[in-house]
């Protein structure tokens, strides 16, 4: 996901720890 590349706090609303840790999983 690029979203995880993108500088910020948040994306839409969701962490982007959460989504880096959704593509990890």
């Amino acid at each position: 996901m690029d979203a995880v590349m993108a500088p910020g706090p948040a994306i839409k609303g969701i962490p982007i720890g959460l989504i880096a840790k959704s593509s990890l999983s």
